[in-house]
């Protein structure tokens, strides 16, 4: 895998779509303790369920997240990124995470083995100083290289392949935010 696999795009949302995510992010919406698996290294995050409840049964999840008034607005925001990034996705998931200092993932594939997917990851946090730290990391296939690493610039979409393994670096202790992202979860169609 390469850095090519990777693209980054500023200012993704328009000022309305900006809004209304902020309006939507808050709140006691928020739960703590995802994801919740049995490995040892798994560190758990803040996490906003929003769409996919059909995710293990491969169906997609579009119906759900139009039935979802609090959420509907991300429904043109998903037909721009699979316009332009993945016109043969099916979106199968959407959810927020939260870190804050000492939350980090451990080094992970969204694909499993034998699937192709793409991830949309898109930053939510109103502010974000360099210094906060926070980057999402990718890493060579081995994972012993890390190959870029992008820092979590507010409203900013990254769309990478499932196969890429990637974390999320802690923020700082001088952070005073929640790293907020909203995650895009696709399979890619063949024709």
């Amino acid at each position: 895998m390469s850095a090519d696999y990777i693209e980054i795009v500023d200012n993704f949302l328009s000022p309305e779509e900006w809004k209304q995510s902020g309006i939507s992010l808050t709140g006691d919406i928020w739960q703590y303790g995802w994801p919740r698996r049995s490995h040892l290294n798994e560190h758990p995050t803040w996490h906003v369920f929003i769409a996919g409840r059909n995710r293990p049964e491969e169906k997609s999840c579009l119906e759900e997240l139009s039935s979802n008034d609090r959420w509907r607005f991300l429904i043109p925001v998903w037909q721009r990124i699979k316009e332009k990034y993945m016109p043969d996705a099916d979106l199968r998931g959407v959810y927020a995470n939260g870190h804050t200092y000492g939350i980090e993932s451990s080094i992970h594939r969204d694909s499993r083995k034998g699937e192709y997917t793409k991830t949309a990851l898109l930053f939510m946090h109103r502010i974000w100083p360099t210094t906060w730290g926070g980057e999402t990391c990718f890493y060579s296939t081995t994972s012993e290289d890390l190959i870029k690493s992008v820092i979590p610039k507010p409203n900013r979409l990254v769309v990478f392949d499932g196969e890429i393994p990637h974390n999320v670096r802690s923020p700082s202790i001088g952070c005073e935010l929640l790293r907020i992202s909203i995650a895009f979860k696709t399979h890619i169609r063949f024709k």
